[in-house]
């Protein structure tokens, strides 16, 4: 297969437009109530690339109807029928992937064969899934004190929550700028059985703190702050290439980047000039063009955030290696 390298303003425009832009909720696409839209900009331009429904509490509940609504269809559905829907997103998701991979580009930056290989590694959470959707499994047992035998077997959780992305109403994706605003009458419902969440600590406390009181299943990935660290005896060579990969894939904003490098004295001049040689020859620009290896952030906010950072550290006494 043959991928674009460079992309004209005609690429971007048709997959643009072929995205809808409303809230998918009980299987049909639909605006907002009170008809609110959010802008979505190009964080290398600052252009504006399209806007979107803007979801409201109001539009958070009739999600979670839709989807109460839907739930006895889906937990009664055979595991086959659940194995071959997700084979199929992963079928499209594979067709689609040049297209998706430019609008992620488009939406935060990061250069194109970056989110290619993203779209890739996405499709397969699908294929896995849908090869697992037919072994679910339970269990048979003799208890300890010998009397009765034990079954066991898994049943649907009911309906989740999910802070990221079947049957009309099994899936319902609401877009929305006020995320406090939404979340807290879809939690504090009832109807509700599980909270997924990826973010910052301090507001998945807060998401936790309002799911113990419906008792709801949690899973949160919060906020980490990795450590990177080079030794005396290290390959120094091996080790820039290793900080590469640690602190600059998705430019540097992933979940998993190294924020904090511990260097041994020893090897640590030669080990910031090593790696300040090799980020001076990473090419930077807009992430669709060609050959480019750095976007830019993801928007004016972490510009400012990072910029406080670097003022900081420098205020306190660190000296820049590069730019500045």
């Amino acid at each position: 297969m043959t991928h674009a390298t460079t992309f004209t303003a005609a690429d971007e425009r048709k997959v643009l437009d072929a995205v809808p832009t409303g809230l998918f909720i009980g299987g049909r696409w639909r605006d907002a109530q009170g008809g609110a839209r959010a802008r979505v900009e190009d964080p290398a331009t600052g252009g504006l690339l399209t806007e979107v429904a803007d979801a409201s509490p109001g539009d958070g509940l009739e999600a979670l109807a839709a989807a109460h609504a839907a739930q006895p269809t889906l937990a009664a559905m055979p595991p086959r029928e659940r194995s071959e829907i997700l084979y199929r997103a992963y079928q499209l998701l594979r067709e689609r992937a040049d297209d998706l991979a430019l609008l992620m580009t488009l939406e935060m930056g990061k250069p194109v064969a970056e989110a290619r290989g993203e779209v890739g590694y996405a499709s397969e959470f699908l294929r896995w899934f849908a090869e697992e959707a037919v072994r679910i499994d339970g269990g048979y047992q003799v208890v300890p004190d010998g009397r009765t035998r034990l079954l066991t077997m898994r049943q649907p959780v009911g309906i989740c929550v999910f802070v990221t992305p079947l049957p009309g109403g099994g899936l319902n994706v609401i877009n929305g700028t006020d995320a406090g605003g939404v979340m807290e009458p879809l939690i504090r419902d009832g109807r509700a059985r599980k909270l997924s969440f990826t973010g910052s600590t301090p507001v998945g406390k807060k998401l936790l703190g309002q799911a113990s009181e419906k008792v709801l299943r949690t899973s949160l990935e919060l906020g980490g702050n990795a450590s990177f660290i080079v030794l005396d005896d290290a390959d120094v060579d091996a080790a820039v290439e290793g900080a590469m990969v640690a602190k600059m894939r998705n430019m540097g904003e992933a979940c998993t980047a190294a924020n904090r490098v511990y260097v041994q004295r020893g090897v640590a001049d030669e080990f910031a000039r090593k790696l300040a040689e090799r980020m001076g020859a990473l090419k930077v620009g807009r992430g669709t063009e060609d050959g480019v290896q750095v976007g830019p952030l993801i928007d004016s906010k972490a510009l400012t955030k990072v910029t406080g950072l670097v003022t900081d550290a420098v205020t306190n006494g660190a000296s820049v290696a590069l730019g500045g």
